[in-house]
């Protein structure tokens, strides 16, 4: 790994304090938020596959990142993913059942270099994409899926129980998503949404893709929309509805029963959704935060 400062004019080789000497080692280099990454393939006989990360916040000292010596994850290549971060943690998902890909969560201290494990049996797919996603404009807020049932997956091959969480402190504490009490007839959801054992909010996230680009955030600051389900667990997306927070996931509403292609205009002013479990010839729009919606009919086109 090399460093310039006149656009490699002239350049000189990055020295990693403590780590492989051998910099055919370096396998990654990123960039996320404040944080510079690189990943660094332990070379050394017994090393299995071990990788080191070097973290800096000035691309000139750079510090070896310390994972807890109690946690069952070690960093493989290809089985780790920097995920969104904010200006005060980075976060890292490190795979856990390299057979069921299902992983750990960790966030670090405010220079990247110590890590707390955060969340465990993160849902992850065998392309490393993870279930998580930072809620624009809000610092801290942060949605993730997990595998209720990891046991069962890795050692038997069951079915992923997947359940969504929150967080509003970077990652410190999660929770069940509060689910709404009313779906978008204003009938019962169906279970009592106190009990979040039971009733809470679960959404499609990156490794479902359905929507191009951030899966919830819109450009408007505190305005989530996902699809999902309410209940024990998220069911398929053929069988989910779409869901709307104003105020940065702390209290969700269905907006459209069934699963919506959505997408935010001028920065949040206009929202608007597409069925996307059947062919459609409409679209509905809001212009007052979800609270009312139009519906615009497409005009056929005849071609003489």
């Amino acid at each position: 790994m090399f460093s310039s400062t006149d656009f490699f004019k002239t350049k000189k080789v990055v020295e990693l304090p403590g780590g492989n000497k051998d910099f055919d080692g370096v396998v990654a280099l990123a960039v996320v938020s404040k944080f510079a990454v690189v990943a660094v393939r332990d070379l050394s006989p017994n090393a299995r596959e071990e990788m080191f990360l070097y973290v800096s916040i000035d691309a000139v000292t750079w510090a070896k990142a310390q994972f807890p010596h109690t946690s069952a994850s070690k960093l493989r290549e290809n089985a780790y993913t920097i995920v969104e971060s904010t200006t005060h943690s980075l976060g890292v998902d490190v795979l856990l059942h390299p057979k069921s890909a299902i992983g750990t969560f960790f966030v670090s201290n405010s220079n990247g270099t110590y890590f707390v494990e955060s969340l465990q049996n993160t849902n992850r797919n065998r392309d490393g994409f993870v279930d998580f996603e930072s809620i624009y404009g809000i610092d801290g807020v942060g949605l993730a899926n997990i595998v209720d049932n990891p046991l069962e997956v890795d050692g038997r091959g069951k079915d992923r129980k997947i359940k969504s969480m929150i967080t509003f402190d970077d990652g410190s504490h999660w929770a069940p998503i509060k689910a709404p009490s009313k779906d978008a007839d204003g009938k019962d959801i169906g279970c009592d949404t106190n009990r979040l054992s039971e009733c809470s909010l679960h959404l499609h996230s990156v490794t479902s893709p359905h929507n191009v680009g951030r899966i919830f955030s819109s450009p408007a600051p505190g305005f989530v929309i996902g699809v999902g389900s309410v209940g024990t667990r998220l069911l398929p997306y053929e069988h989910c509805d779409t869901f709307l927070s104003t105020d940065g996931g702390v209290s969700w509403k269905m907006i459209a029963k069934n699963a919506h292609k959505y997408e935010f205009g001028d920065q949040g002013s206009i929202m608007v959704l597409v069925n996307d479990e059947e062919a459609v010839d409409r679209v509905k729009y809001s212009h007052d935060s979800g609270n009312t919606w139009q519906v615009k009919v497409s005009t056929p086109i005849t071609v003489s």
